[in-house]
């Protein structure tokens, strides 16, 4: 996941100059206002839920009770239901329609068909109240599994934004970063340094895999059940969409603290172990006296909007063989690398 992220970073920087900067700077920023407004009323809503589960009851009796369908801008029915309802508390009689907070329809009618069934037009019922404001109201109070599904709903798009706006970060702390690359394990005693050929945020890592599952997620909750599933159904996929991709940072950083990622210099035997990669699936052990320099070379497939580039560290010996040791989306990485791994050879 942090590759991905990575390829976007590098196309924002390569995608045109200064002006293609502005124009995702401004994308960002409406992007970024976009979801923080859907946030804010997903959470005002939940809120407002949480708090009707202390909600007063009162008997009430329903004066309207329907249900509404729109059709979309794509031809699909959107479901809604229309309640109105009134009341008496201390004395003072009082007018409602609200069924819950949510203000949202679905695409799925039973929920609203089941609504309009369990408060019929003209039947005796119970709403439930704020005691500190009395007009304040709904029929169904607590929270539901249409509240919690709007927010699984945004949560790849808030890692969307959340990653939009830590770039600025990230790239100020590239720039301070230092010419050459710490080794990530250094061993004195037996003469060894390891450098890590692949980087791995752990929390980059897991926000990545929580987009990729939150969103598959949506497929299994939302979209069968018209954003109005079950609260067991939506805590159980969204709990399984935290739990894989913990695991699965997890898994990647704990492969990444065991050194299979490393390239290995050993200057007691004059030995340079490279770790497995695409092009080559098993470790290569080569020997320093063997290694002419590293090379940087930049891989470009497609065109236009599709373009990619790929920069690539190359190991070259003394035959003018080349053996890819890194391969990633920033050049930045893949210069200090190689300026690294030079300087290596001349001590």
């Amino acid at each position: 996941m942090n590759d991905a992220f990575a390829e976007l970073a590098s196309n924002r920087r390569s995608g045109g100059g200064i002006g293609a900067v502005i124009v995702l700077g401004f994308f960002g920023i409406f992007w970024c206002t976009l979801i923080g407004g859907f946030d804010y009323m997903a959470i005002r809503e939940l809120v407002a839920q949480i708090e009707s589960a202390d909600f007063a009851a009162a008997p009430a009796h329903i004066i309207k009770s329907q249900m509404t369908s729109h059709r979309g801008s794509k031809g699909g029915m959107s479901y809604g239901v229309k309640f109105e309802y009134t009341y008496a508390v201390n004395g003072s009689d009082y007018r409602a329609n609200r069924y819950t907070f949510s203000t949202a329809s679905s695409s799925d009618q039973t929920w609203a068909r089941d609504a309009v069934a369990a408060f019929p037009a003209g039947s005796q019922r119970v709403c439930y109240y704020d005691p500190k404001n009395p007009a304040r109201s709904v029929l169904a109070p607590g929270i539901h599994g249409s509240d919690l599904v709007i927010l699984m709903f945004l949560t790849p798009f808030n890692i969307i934004a959340a990653f939009m706006i830590s770039m600025p970060f990230w790239a100020w702390l590239d720039r301070r970063r230092p010419e050459l690359v710490v080794p990530r394990v250094s061993d004195s005693i037996h003469g060894r340094e390891g450098y890590a050929t692949k980087r791995f945020n752990p929390i980059v890592s897991f926000l990545g895999w929580l987009l990729i599952t939150s969103f598959v997620g949506i497929f299994a909750v939302a979209f069968p059940s018209g954003f109005h599933p079950t609260i067991a159904r939506v805590v159980v996929v969204w709990g399984a969409a935290f739990a894989i991709a913990l695991g699965l940072a997890i898994y990647r950083h704990l492969k990444m603290k065991s050194g299979c990622y490393d390239l290995v210099l050993d200057y007691s035997s004059r030995l340079i172990t490279i770790p497995a990669t695409r092009q080559c699936k098993r470790a290569e052990t080569i020997a320093m006296s063997e290694v002419k320099q590293f090379d940087v070379a930049d891989i470009v497939t497609g065109a236009g909007r599709n373009r990619r580039v790929m920069w690539q560290v190359k190991l070259v010996n003394r035959e003018d063989h080349d053996v890819v040791v890194q391969e990633g989306y920033l050049e930045s990485d893949a210069t200090r690398l190689a300026n690294t791994l030079n300087a290596k050879l001349k001590t």
